[in-house]
């Protein structure tokens, strides 16, 4: 262990810092808040709100059956007194995302390195993206950036009791996202890779005793369906080398989020990066933090190699600060002023650049089928008429519901409420055969999928007459066989004459 390294020409004066950190504000609320009063709701936003505003032995018992630990929901149900909803959600991850950047002001960083990492920070796309998502990612993102905060303290002074924090904060991000396992093993590798005995051994001490808080964790994640984190194995990775190529200002972002900027846009960004980290192996702190990315990195690569547990953006926002903390001490470690001005600049420019353009494509996105369909019942079905939803159209259409619209609805087949967030493939299930106890007296409204079991189903034992069809996503109208007398409310616009069919 060493004692923290003296001042180098990146120090500030006061005047300076504070400047530094209202610029820094400036760029990372300004970003934040733009896309915040941009983007449409996410389909996993709505779940977010619908598991939070269930009590906790439910929410419990419904994690069971979908993806993710509970912390980030139990947080958003305490605060909100069980009245989760979309916009606290989002409220949620801007104030867990505030507190990593103050995090970042307060670092003992030596130098004033702490700037640098703190306006990479702010336009590094990931983080910008999801901290204002209804998701636990930014809280995961919190809790790594405090606990490698902490480690980074562990080393330079010795403080066990900072690798205690550290390794309280790495089984925090754990509960807020599964992700966090992926930081358990970083105290034995830091310490490893700084050589002692008595480093090594609390290393290994701190990275057990985080996997044994974990133990409800990993129970709770072996108890989930497969179905439930199936859909990291169907939009993750291109290759197992992804986890690290994420790792840049520009990268391939995922389309169901954000338009992915320009291929050579992503690679100058690489290109920079690894300049950028090759230079700081001069430096042992910066070497250090490389371990702390690196280790959780390997780890999803071989998770990935395998179809599993990673996910593009979302896994790199997670590791948003120690990232920008080991571009900053790198940057650091380049002695010519003039060429660490320079590559912190078109560090900072490209961020920048990318996300602007992960703003406008939020903003610019137009809703799929689920929604649309869902928002075209929320119009012209009054709340009078039954609504029966299948697959993601439950959730679209229940998240519709407020005080001035709020019809019966049910879901078809009756699961898909218990597991709102997947739906089994339908030919991977036999046959849907309906029972009438669990469906609404009809006539009554249908929304799901255009072609599948669900509407099979529905065709051999009722009358179904297609109303709208819009992005492979139904709106019918369902009556017994033989009878047309399901009138035609739903159709009407608010103010229209009440029709019925003749």
């Amino acid at each position: 262990m060493t004692q923290p390294p003296a001042g180098s020409d990146l120090s500030l004066s006061r005047p300076a810092a504070i400047g530094a950190a209202l610029a820094v504000a400036l760029v990372f609320f300004g970003l934040r808040l733009l896309l915040l009063a941009a983007r449409e709701p996410f389909f996993d936003e709505l779940f977010t709100a619908w598991i939070a505003r269930k009590p906790w032995g439910e929410m419990l018992e419904a994690l069971r059956s979908d993806s993710g630990p509970p912390l980030y929901y139990a947080l958003l149900h305490l605060i909100t007194g069980g009245g989760g909803s979309v916009g606290a959600g989002r409220a949620l991850s801007l104030a867990a995302s505030a507190g990593l950047l103050l995090a970042l002001f307060r670092w003992k960083s030596g130098a004033d390195a702490r700037w640098i990492a703190a306006m990479i920070l702010a336009v590094f796309p990931p983080h910008v993206y999801f901290s204002v998502e209804a998701r636990a990612y930014a809280l995961c993102a919190l809790f790594a950036g405090l606990g490698a905060i902490a480690l980074d303290r562990w080393c330079e002074e010795g403080s066990r009791r900072a690798l205690a924090i550290g390794s309280l904060s790495f089984v925090a991000a754990a509960w807020s996202h599964y992700y966090g396992v992926l930081l358990f093993p970083i105290p034995l590798a830091i310490a490893w890779s700084a050589g002692g005995r008595r480093p090594a051994l609390e290393g290994l001490a701190a990275s057990l005793s985080a996997g044994l808080a974990f133990i409800p964790g990993f129970v709770l994640a072996a108890e989930q369906p497969r179905e439930a984190i199936g859909w990291m194995a169907e939009g993750g990775a291109a290759s197992s080398w992804d986890p690290l190529l994420g790792l840049s200002l520009a990268a391939p972002y995922p389309p169901v989020f954000v338009e992915p900027p320009p291929a050579w846009l992503q690679w100058i960004a690489l290109a920079l990066t690894a300049v950028v980290v090759l230079a700081g192996l001069r430096s042992r702190r910066a070497r250090r933090w490389g371990v702390v990315v690196l280790v959780p990195v390997v780890a999803a690569i071989v998770l990935s190699s395998a179809g599993r547990l990673y996910f593009p953006m979302r896994f790199e926002s997670v590791l948003a600060a120690p990232f920008a903390i080991w571009l900053a001490l790198s940057l650091e470690a380049i002695r010519r002023p003039l060429i660490r001005a320079a590559l912190l600049a078109s560090l900072v420019g490209l961020g920048l650049i990318s996300s602007v353009m992960v703003v406008r494509s939020a903003a610019g996105r137009e809703p799929d089928g689920w929604r649309t369909a869902a928002a075209l019942v929320r119009r012209t079905v009054p709340e009078s008429v039954p609504v029966v939803a299948s697959r993601y159209a439950w959730l679209e259409v229940v998240s519709q519901r407020d005080d001035g619209w709020s019809p019966l609805v049910v879901a078809f087949p009756p699961e898909q409420a218990s597991h709102p967030g997947w739906a089994r493939e339908p030919l991977a299930e036999p046959p849907l055969r309906i029972r009438r106890e669990e469906l609404p007296r009809a006539p009554f409204v249908w929304i799901g999928p255009a072609t599948g079991r669900e509407i099979e189903a529905l065709a051999g034992g009722f009358r179904v007459e297609p109303l709208s069809v819009s992005g492979g996503v139904m709106v019918a109208r369902v009556s017994e066989h033989g009878v047309n007398e399901l009138e035609d409310e739903h159709r009407r616009e608010p103010g229209e004459e009440e029709q019925t069919d003749p």
